[in-house]
């Protein structure tokens, strides 16, 4: 692995974005992925559209098809104002004038990741476009990958280091399990392999047609229990008993020594504290999804599509993908800080637990180790380099009740 890229989390484990944007160019970071140690090519391979302070848009400045797909590909998952600014973006690039246009582009060598895709894809000529987020702990490049005549030929998701790749390995094993499912659907694996130091899963398209969910959609538990049984039968048992506790209790006492050691201390009374009040009760457990959210999700006809599965688990209590839709939606979508989120989750998600069957026992427990399952998973991830999140901040005494339980 080379240096820039053993670096990435680590050096930048205590410094704030500002200073990793200006550490770690996003652009650079796509590049080493691909070809590690390579020589930038000479010939410009793609524009860089930014399209936040934090992100950027790869666009392949290829055959003009390609460039077009790349920025038209799947525009009814946008917001209208995104897929009205994409279809210019598109028209300038058929015309080849966007190639042209002052800005910057860059040379992507063509390294073994690529050459791995073209192989599997069976394809002389490849073509991608890459959307990219440097500021993240948990940044997994997708390439979006494209014939010269802008035929889209699927996904390709990128982990580079011992957090991403182990997401990018969980993601494609539940891709696989889920491929029987009727309803919802979920991509197709095309093959998944560790390239060098890089995890790639390779993905089919989805339907042309897919379209972003209507505003207040709400999954049916059907789809929930779906999830929950795509490798192995749903199970109940109290949660004291469950394989489930067995396994965040041994996640709280690895909790990374560098973590100080009142907060590690809190944490485990954290978990006490929860199953105290909640060790008895029963729930049912199976897999779930992990990032169960508006924008993993969309919608061909009335088939719903489900995608990034890099956190799935199994052996979860059923309804935590309820919740954290409910967490997700606070946090990201309305901007609330990770303890508000927390603390409004579980009555938000209340009417989603009850359509599960869950009773008010069962409801107030998970929605506890919920909170919980968000916290050790950030800490995890430290423990194996990530850079430290907000949510890792949060006192542990608000796991335990954040006044208003659903």
């Amino acid at each position: 692995m080379s240096r820039r890229r053993a670096d990435l989390h680590g050096v930048e484990a205590d410094a704030d974005p500002g200073e990793v944007a200006l550490r770690v160019d996003a652009v650079e970071f796509v590049a080493a992925l691909l070809a590690p140690g390579a020589v930038a090519a000479s010939t410009p391979t793609h524009r860089v559209l930014p399209i936040s302070d934090r992100d950027r848009f790869l666009i392949p400045l290829g055959p003009r098809r390609a460039s077009m797909a790349s920025l038209g590909a799947y525009g009814a998952l946008r917001a209208r104002p995104q897929r009205l600014a994409r279809r210019a973006l598109a028209m300038l690039a058929g015309v080849g004038i966007l190639s042209r246009l002052p800005g910057r582009k860059v040379g992507l060598a063509d390294g073994e990741v690529v050459r791995w895709l073209r192989d599997r894809l069976g394809v002389a000529e490849l073509h991608f476009a890459c959307g990219v987020r440097r500021d993240s702990a948990f940044a997994t490049p997708v390439l979006q990958l494209f014939d010269a005549d802008g035929s889209a030929l699927g996904y390709a998701k990128l982990g580079w280091d011992r957090v991403t790749r182990r997401q990018v390995h969980a993601e494609a094993t539940a891709l696989q399990l889920a491929a029987g499912m009727e309803s919802p659907r979920v991509p197709r694996v095309i093959a998944a392999a560790d390239v060098g130091d890089v995890a790639v899963c390779l993905t089919a398209p989805m339907p042309a047609g897919v379209r972003r969910l209507p505003e207040n959609f709400v999954a049916p538990p059907s789809a929930l229990r779906a999830v929950a049984s795509i490798d192995a039968p749903i199970v109940a048992a109290t949660l004291r008993d469950s394989r489930y506790c067995t396994r965040l209790a041994a996640d709280v006492a690895a909790i990374d020594v560098r973590t100080p050691d009142s907060v590690r201390a809190r944490l485990g009374d954290a978990l006490g504290a929860i199953l105290h009040e909640h060790g008895d009760a029963v729930v049912e457990f199976g897999r779930w999804h992990g990032d169960w959210v508006p924008w993993n999700m969309a919608l061909d006809g009335d088939e719903l599509w489900i995608w990034d599965w890099e956190y799935s688990r199994p052996d979860v209590p059923i309804g935590f993908d309820a919740l954290h839709w409910h967490y997700q939606l606070a946090h990201v979508t309305r901007g609330a800080g990770a303890a508000d989120a927390m603390a409004s989750a579980g009555s938000a998600a209340e009417g989603a637990l009850e359509a599960l069957g869950l009773d008010l026992g069962a409801r107030l427990a998970i929605a506890a180790f919920h909170r919980l399952e968000l916290r050790v998973r950030a800490d995890m991830a430290v423990l194996d380099g990530a850079r430290r999140e907000p949510i890792c901040d949060v006192d542990p005494s608000l796991l335990i009740s954040p006044g208003d339980a659903p």
